[in-house]
Parts: structure tokens; sequence; C-alpha cells
């Protein structure tokens, strides 16, 4: 038995195949983390309406992008509308978008006093 503190599948591998795969799997748990991290801080920052979950780092893209492969995205947004409300957000890959499903939620959003929401989104 080997004291290697590599697990067995490893041990067949020459030494800098095993580096590699060390350093591919810390990077992808250093990935994740740092996503949930940020998820976690930005929750608590700012209030944001909402909408589906969605896995870590991609979201919701494989559904949007199922959808899209058959042309029926626009059910698919129509159905989170009826779920979340006229206004919720859904998490593409890196970006957050928020949908806006109503002209009432849009006028509500627009008619609101210039120096609240005149002003250049915070990204």
């Amino acid at each position: 038995m080997s004291s290697s503190l590599l697990p067995e599948a490893l041990s067949g591998l020459s030494p800098i195949l095993q580096l590699g795969v060390v350093l591919l799997a810390s990077s992808i748990i250093y990935l994740t983390a740092s996503a949930a991290v940020r998820q976690i801080q930005e929750s608590k920052l700012s209030p944001t309406p909402p909408g589906p979950s969605g896995l870590p780092l991609i979201g919701n893209l494989l559904d949007v992008l199922k959808e899209v492969n058959i042309g029926a995205q626009h059910l698919l947004y129509e159905k989170w509308a009826r779920i979340y409300g006229e206004v919720y957000k859904v998490k593409v890959g890196p970006t957050t978008q928020i949908m806006v499903n109503s002209d009432l939620a849009v006028k509500a959003i627009f008619d609101k006093p210039a120096a609240v929401s005149a002003e250049r989104p915070r990204w």
C-alpha cells in the first residue's frame, strides 16, 4: 500500500500530470467557493426581485439555452413571470438580468424621481 497522499487512481500518472490534476481540482474548488461567497455578499448588499434558482457559476444558462434551441425562450420567460411576478431576476452566466413583464411595472420604474432612477447603474 502506498503512503502517498494522492488517490490510488493518480498513482499511475507521471508527477507532472499529478500536479496538473491537483491544480485543476484546486482551481475548480476555488472558483466555486468564490462564486458562492460573491453570491452571498451580493444578496446581502442589495435586495433584488425573486427569480428561479440556478446552478453556481452558470445560473439559469442551461434552462435558457434549452428553450432558445427550440425557439421557446419567450414561453420560459412567460412561465417565470407567472411564478415570480411582474419583475423577476434571472442569472445567465455571470450576468443577472432583471425582467420587467408589464407596462404598469415599467411605468412605475420610470416614473420615479430622476434623482433615484436617472443615475448610472452601479456594477
